[in-house]
């Protein structure tokens, strides 16, 4: 007799309750955003108007945009789905591990999905309630659980070595079976497509132990950089995936924020479920995977960072050759990758804090959250100001944390540059204490350093930006963004030689497409450009900034060159679209406070001022 095992249909009330459970869990926040889109969601999807959910429904229903909102310009939908799937993964990894009814968003939809999660049918295989306790002979939840167990000597069935099975011929048994054989088939599918990141020659083979010594540094981001693979017998890959984790890990190991896990035995019976479990016990936070190929003579490196919790490939990139020479090869893509995990294990780790309960984050983790992460970012007085409050938190609770000052101090410089009732000799006064205490606490970490520099740029002291930037190079050579400062500070409002702008052209061509830090890298070009008088080109390199992100000091470049290619209206237009995010924006301030602010020590930087100039005079519309 066969079993047809039909969806689940649940009724709005357990809908609520399921809602409820994960607000009393606190992974949603206090009162948070996130809190009150997922129950506006799971209302209009329990009423039948799932198919209503849009951005622009979302954004002025739930989120408190007006009718004027813009999906294309306000990323505020995206990121804050963003932020509650990362919620609710979190949930169900944790408090909501025993829930039957699960809610999520798929990507690409807003519409959630309440869906049965552990169904299983009735009889001696059933799972037991919660709270029950398995017999002597039943299987562990999951495999997980199973290395978990093993690892300390507490499986289940331990003292005879054989765990019970189902007797031969009955319907359990065959429900075994099957699962099973799906369980034999999924393994070996995941760990032949997902992980094949090389092996350590000198490695024992067999299962790997767990370390439950070892748990997740709240004051860092773990990552393990595994064995990189040869798929290719050549001896130059062969050569070029010898020692390339280690290489790799040394260059990332420069960055204080991360914490690089080395006593990982990676081995041919390493299971893809084996390193979910290292995850789940809160081991490691992320993987980085990768393998060697030669094709047609020329040597390919491909590069994963998985979740350490979900298995899922947060990014991945594949390196062509650029050097004849594997040693030379070798150099430059330590160098490439070490720039492109950087911004993605940021983004990554805010996304994971960003489903904790705020209250009860570490000074570390509040640091973090604070800091602008590509892609995360909401570009309005409100986030920024949220930002300062999670520094200032951080502060109070580590008074001696430099990272937490370093933020504060770029942060207070930068909203004196863009909003006009920021600009007040108290708040320069603050961002100054905490540059101090900043340099004072944390004069070796290049983040501190890099914090700073773009304090010292914001208030005007180039010549000290440009050496902060010059000493976050010699601590972290892969830098992603300080290998472009250090050279284009200098001219931020000077003509800049050929040789300057044609590097920084190349530097932006050479990241990858989908690096979220592009956005700083083309304004910069942007800049250069402007102030050689370059407008065309000036404007056509703002223009691909603002596909990535804006900020009112992009916009306000974007609107000055505008009008300086006659192009007035445009300008005012753009100025105001920025409103409903920055409020105070000021085409005058810029141009009167910020700029000669910025521009001071430069002999040369009349024609940058005066197009600014001419944008206060020209945009004002009275």
């Amino acid at each position: 007799m066969s079993y047809e095992q039909k969806p689940k249909v649940f009724s709005p009330e357990e809908a609520q309750a399921a809602l409820g459970r994960i607000r009393d869990s606190g992974v949603l926040g206090s009162k948070s955003r996130i809190q009150k889109l997922l129950g506006y969601l799971v209302q209009m999807e329990i009423e039948g108007q799932g198919e209503k959910l849009k951005a622009y429904t979302i954004a002025t229903e739930a989120l408190g945009r007006g009718s004027d909102f813009d999906p294309g310009t306000d990323s505020i939908v995206r990121v804050e789905v963003n932020r509650l799937r990362q919620a609710l993964e979190h949930y169900y990894n944790t408090k909501g591990a025993q829930e039957s009814l699960r809610i999520n968003i798929p990507k690409g939809s807003y519409r959630p999905r309440l869906h049965a999660f552990g169904i299983r049918p009735p009889g001696p295989g059933a799972k037991p309630g919660p709270g029950a306790k398995p017999g002597p002979g039943a299987a562990p939840e999951s495999v997980a659980e199973a290395a978990l167990d093993e690892a300390s000597g507490d499986a289940p069935g331990h003292a005879s070595g054989h765990a019970a099975q189902p007797k031969a011929g009955s319907w359990s048994s065959h429900w075994f079976a099957a699962l099973t054989a799906f369980a034999t088939l999924a393994a070996v599918i995941l760990v032949t497509l997902l992980l094949k990141p090389g092996l350590d020659p000198g490695a024992p083979t067999g299962p790997i132990v767990l370390d439950r010594t070892h748990q997740l540094d709240r004051n860092a981001i773990t990552v393990a950089v595994l064995p990189f693979r040869s798929l290719s017998d050549s001896a130059r890959a062969t050569q070029l995936s010898g020692g390339m984790a280690k290489e790799l890990r040394s260059s990332l190991s420069r960055n204080q924020a991360l914490s690089l896990i080395t006593n990982i035995p990676f081995n041919e019976g390493t299971s893809t479920e084996d390193l979910r479990a290292l995850g789940r016990s809160g081991q490691v936070a992320y993987f980085v995977t990768g393998s060697v190929q030669e094709l047609s003579g020329s040597l390919r490196v491909a590069v994963e960072l998985l979740d350490g919790t979900s298995g899922e490939v947060i990014w991945a990139r594949t390196y062509p050759e650029d050097s004849p020479k594997v040693e030379a090869f070798r150099d430059s893509f330590v160098m490439a990758v070490s720039s492109d995990l950087r911004p993605q294990l940021y983004s990554a780790s805010k996304r994971a804090i960003s489903a904790k309960d705020p209250n009860d984050l570490s000074a570390w983790e509040l640091y973090l959250m604070a800091t602008w992460a590509p892609g995360e970012a909401l570009s309005s007085l409100e986030w920024e100001k949220e930002r300062i409050e999670l520094a200032r938190r951080s502060v109070t609770l580590r008074p001696r944390f430099g990272q937490a000052h370093a933020v504060l101090a770029d942060k207070l410089a930068y909203l004196a540059a863009v909003d006009p009732p920021s600009n007040s000799h108290a708040t320069l006064k603050e961002a100054l204490f905490h540059a101090h205490s900043a340099h004072e606490l944390a004069p070796s970490d290049a983040d501190v350093l890099f914090n700073l520099a773009i304090h010292y740029w914001h208030v005007g002291k180039i010549g000290q930006a440009t050496r902060s930037m010059a000493r976050v190079l010699e601590l972290d050579p892969s830098h992603v963004l300080a290998r472009i400062l250090v050279e284009t500070f200098p001219y931020t409002c000077s003509p800049p030689p050929d040789e300057v702008l044609e590097a920084a052209i190349a530097y932006d061509a050479a990241l990858a497409p989908d690096n979220p830090v592009r956005w700083v890298t083309l304004t910069w070009v942007s800049m250069l450009h402007l102030n050689r008088s370059e407008l065309d080109l000036a404007l056509a390199a703002e223009q691909r900034t603002h596909q990535i992100f804006q900020t009112p000091d992009t916009v306000l470049r974007m609107a000055a060159l505008l009008n300086g290619l006659d192009r007035t209206e445009d300008a005012r237009v753009l100025i105001e679209a920025q409103r409903r995010n920055w409020p105070n924006i000021d085409p005058g301030h810029f141009a009167e406070v910020t700029m000669p602010r910025r521009c001071h020590e430069a002999a040369d930087a009349e024609p940058t001022l005066q197009l600014y100039r001419d944008l206060a005079r020209d945009a004002d519309p009275g």
